[in-house]
């Protein structure tokens, strides 16, 4: 996640791409594997949104945690700002693309989001899927160049993707690593 984000420093996502975003010899691809990772984050979402009856909220304190941190990531990326509007996805937005990121031989209790290489590959073959995408991918082209217009949003969401995360993973089984919120008075992680 914090390679879309862009709070690291530096650019975003540095891999061996020339400055057109194509890897020697290939196709056009996205710049970074960050770019996969916001819709990816909407596929889990849209994943979680349609297996929800396996999920208890009425007794569970945790999920309905979760659920509502989901709600508050979902009005950061949806939330108007003054200044700049990269990364602005209003609800139905996210929605759509989370819809497209959910691999479709997917069924109920088995669902997954499209991998990496079929995310970078689907918009040659997909016309639809590539104008969902094409307005994101424009903004975060633009964000791995200068994240200054956009500082605040980007903030504000690492912040609540930090938070999710603790939610879902207290004992830091899983995400050992990268999980401190990016501190605003200081301008650094931690």
């Amino acid at each position: 996640m914090r390679n879309f984000l862009g709070l690291e420093g530096g650019k975003v996502g540095v891999s061996p791409i020339d400055d057109l975003g194509v890897y020697p010899g290939r196709r056009r691809r996205p710049r970074s594997d960050g770019h996969a990772e916001l819709p990816r984050y909407l596929g889990w979402v849209e994943i979680l949104r349609r297996d929800i009856q396996f999920l208890d909220l009425g007794r569970s304190r945790v999920n309905t945690r979760v659920m509502r941190q989901i709600s508050r990531i979902g009005s950061s990326l949806a939330r108007i700002d003054p200044v700049s509007n990269e990364l602005r996805l209003f609800r139905v937005q996210q929605r759509a693309i989370g819809e497209l990121m959910v691999h479709p031989d997917g069924e109920p209790g088995r669902r997954r989001c499209l991998g990496y290489a079929e995310f970078c590959v689907k918009p040659e073959h997909d016309n639809d899927f590539a104008e969902w995408f094409s307005v994101l991918l424009a903004d975060m082209d633009r964000l791995a160049a200068d994240t200054a217009p956009a500082i605040t949003r980007l903030q504000d969401l690492q912040t609540q993707l930090v938070t999710l995360i603790d939610l879902l993973d207290p004992k830091r089984a899983r995400f050992p690593e990268f999980r401190l919120a990016f501190d605003r008075g200081s301008h650094t992680l931690g």
